[in-house]
């Protein structure tokens, strides 16, 4: 998702090239002491404000642009500390997902891409609530924008699908499989929906045969 706080058509590019006296104007204008009261201590937050403030604006429509977002940063800054932070929560989350050893294996995919939804969903869900509450107080193009956006893509009706999905591919349900032989006995086609009672397990492919686990029929 672009936000377009920086730019109306455009986020800001941390790639661009830097002036080729970037270090002689930070010298100069003591950019690192103010960088560094700025971030705090947020790496992130420096990089990002150092290549805003050396890549700086020349059209004074885009000038104005990213002055009115910097007004309504400076009226709600709760908002922003709030959204930041759901940012980094994402962030964090994603990198403690552990997809399993055997990447490939459909197990571990499944299982790990649904650890990153749990973790995402209620920020998502967080995102919309401040979207709905925020978006009438501020005033700026950039901010309007932002908060329209999220409340069209996280729709009702997206939160629901993906609540849906979650429940729906949950390992502990288990997955049923209907499959054919092709020739040679080697499998034709094979697809799936959640079930409690099949289990397909096997190695990675090309490394051996599937092994299917049925409940055993006879009464106890």
């Amino acid at each position: 998702m672009k936000v377009f706080l920086m730019h109306r058509s455009q986020d800001l590019d941390l790639e661009a090239a830097l002036p080729v006296n970037e270090e002689a104007l930070a010298q100069d204008l003591e950019l690192n002491t103010l960088l560094t009261a700025m971030s705090r201590g947020d790496e992130f937050l420096h990089e990002v404000s150092r290549r805003a403030l050396l890549t700086g604006l020349i059209e004074p429509d885009a000038v104005r642009y990213r002055q009115g977002v910097l007004a309504d940063c400076l009226h709600h800054p709760d908002v922003l500390r709030e959204l930041y932070e759901i940012a980094v929560v994402a962030a964090e989350g994603q990198k403690r997902t552990f997809f399993g050893v055997i990447r490939d294996s459909p197990d571990a995919i499944l299982s790990g891409s649904l650890r990153v939804l749990e973790v995402l969903l209620p920020l998502l869900v967080r995102l919309r609530k401040i979207a709905d509450t925020s978006r009438d107080s501020f005033r700026s193009e950039g901010w309007l924008h932002f908060f329209d956006m999220l409340r069209q893509e996280l729709s009702d009706g997206y939160i629901d699908e993906v609540s849906d999905h979650l429940r729906a591919l949950n390992p502990r349900r288990g997955v049923v499989v209907n499959a054919e032989l092709g020739q040679v006995t080697r499998p034709g086609r094979i697809s799936g929906a959640p079930s409690p009672w099949l289990r397909l397990e096997g190695p990675p492919p090309g490394m051996g045969p599937f092994r299917l686990q049925l409940p055993d029929p006879t009464p106890r």
